[in-house]
C-alpha cells in the first residue's frame, strides 16, 4: 500500500515515546518497542494502520489498512508531523 521512512536522531526509545503520545492524542494505539511494532490511528474517512520497523537511526512505516479515498501522500504528511519528521 504505503511505505515511507522517516531519519531520526533522538534515542530510539525518545521516539517510540514520543509516536506512542502523539498516536494516543490522535485517539489511536500504538503496540511494539524499540524494534518493531504495529499502530492503528483513527480519521474521519477511517482507520489507518500499519507497522513499523526500526533499523538504526532510521524508522521505516509500512501502511496494511487506509481508507480507499485517502492517498498516501496525507498519510506520509501526517505521520511525518507526529514524528516531527519530514519524509526521506
Amino acid at each position: 500500500m504505503c511505505q515511507f521512512t522517516f531519519p531520526f536522531s533522538v534515542s530510539v526509545e525518545t521516539l517510540v515515546e514520543n509516536a506512542t503520545n502523539a498516536i494516543a492524542k490522535a485517539g489511536g494505539s500504538l503496540q511494539g518497542d524499540s524494534l518493531n511494532g504495529k499502530f492503528s490511528v483513527p480519521t474521519m474517512l477511517g482507520d489507518v494502520a500499519g507497522t513499523y520497523v526500526i533499523n538504526g537511526q532510521v524508522a521505516s512505516f509500512q501502511i496494511t489498512d487506509k481508507p480507499m479515498f485517502l492517498p498516501c501522500d496525507m498519510i506520509e504528511e501526517k505521520l511525518g508531523a507526529m514524528l516531527g519528521k519530514t519524509p526521506s
